[in-house]
């Protein structure tokens, strides 16, 4: 008899201990399904970067930290659906994704914001070393792609920059780089870093086209030079 009785208590915490399990092995299933859901809505289809969703996340995520902050668009883009197609289009963003990727390497964080326009995320810097990475990112984006018809074809971004400070709405961050970058469509190198006399009229105002542009200061152009040394007009 009290053999029996211990086979059975043995039995039963067997299967106690098999439903337990179960139900973690379920759990753990569940988890998982709604991470990668989670996953899925916070990423692009198309180029497999982070969409606005993510960006958003990653933004909360670093909310204590000091970061910067770069908003891309790329100039005549519709140029390149209009003359090679949409499918053409679509090949340029992704080739576009990839290089970004590899620009911002493992310390940043690239995303596709929406259409041609493109956020990254990098560690706290000056206004100069914001300007300069700028610049490595435009011209890594600049090399020669491979399209039907217009090959080589060099595609140029124009990029605002910006520094976020720790506990910084998400929605101030991205207007600073906003009218920054609207700002670097009217220049003639197509980079500006943000500094408050920017935040004067609405972006679109200051994207509208002046005769004489003035260079800034915090324009990329300050810190490019010459062989000889004299800065480049």
């Amino acid at each position: 008899m009290p053999g029996e009785m211990l086979a059975f208590a043995g039995m039963a915490a067997a299967a106690v201990g098999g439903l337990v399990l179960g139900r973690c092995t379920a759990n753990e299933a569940l988890r998982s399904e709604r991470d990668d859901a989670l996953t899925q809505l916070r990423t692009d289809a198309l180029t497999g970067l982070p969409n606005r969703l993510g960006l958003e996340a990653e933004m909360e995520r670093r909310q204590g930290t000091s970061y910067t902050l770069g908003l891309l668009d790329l100039d005549n883009f519709k140029a390149v659906n209009d003359r090679c197609g949409h499918e053409a289009g679509d090949d340029l963003l992704i080739e576009i994704a990839d290089r970004l990727r590899w620009e911002v390497g493992a310390n940043g964080f690239a995303t596709r914001l929406h259409g041609d326009e493109f956020v990254v995320l990098l560690p706290a810097m000056t206004d100069d070393q914001a300007a300069m990475a700028a610049w490595e990112i435009k011209e890594g984006l600049a090399a020669p792609y491979e399209l039907p018809g217009i090959f080589p074809y060099l595609q140029w971004a124009s990029i605002g920059m910006t520094h976020a400070e720790p506990g910084e709405q998400d929605g101030d961050v991205l207007r600073r780089a906003d009218v920054a970058m609207y700002r670097a469509k009217r220049g003639q190198i197509g980079i500006t870093v943000f500094d408050p006399t920017l935040d004067v009229l609405p972006p679109r105002e200051q994207a509208r086209p002046q005769a004489r542009p003035q260079v800034r200061l915090r324009d990329i152009a300050a810190v490019v030079t010459e062989p000889d040394g004299e800065v480049a007009a």
